[in-house]
């Protein structure tokens, strides 16, 4: 996941993972180490691509109080994502696909056909939603 992908995930992130971790402080008071070590210990979890998300979040928040001028610099300046992302290699098995061409077909029109149609094809979910 490239991007953060709706305002609840957002919020979502800085619930789960941030505001904890900083109650009690003011924007102002987070530095550079602060960033530093709230993705170390994400990564040293074993949730290196929710560091990633969490960075994504926490340098658009603080980019937006220096456009808001609320802060003049932001401690993510400098730094890049914590970790590289992986690609996934998770295929569905045999009976995992007929289960959920199963389903789709119970599901009925519209949404089930293209649940089949995005199983049987392979393909990405707006590529098959942008047919005609």
């Amino acid at each position: 996941m490239n991007a953060i992908r709706s305002a609840s995930e957002t919020n979502r992130i800085l619930d789960r993972e941030v505001l904890n971790r900083w109650k009690g402080r003011s924007i102002s008071e987070i530095t550079r180490q602060d960033v530093l070590k709230l993705l170390d210990e994400i990564v040293d979890r074993g949730s290196p691509g929710m560091a990633n998300r969490v960075f994504t979040v926490v340098r658009a928040l603080f980019n937006w109080a220096i456009g808001r001028d609320i802060l003049e610099r932001s401690p993510c300046a400098g730094l890049s994502k914590p970790s590289q992302g992986q690609s996934r290699d998770r295929v569905l098995s045999d009976d995992e696909l007929r289960a959920v061409i199963f389903a789709a077909r119970q599901a009925g029109r519209p949404y089930g056909a293209i649940v089949e149609l995005l199983a049987l094809t392979g393909q990405r979910r707006n590529e098959v939603a942008s047919m005609r």
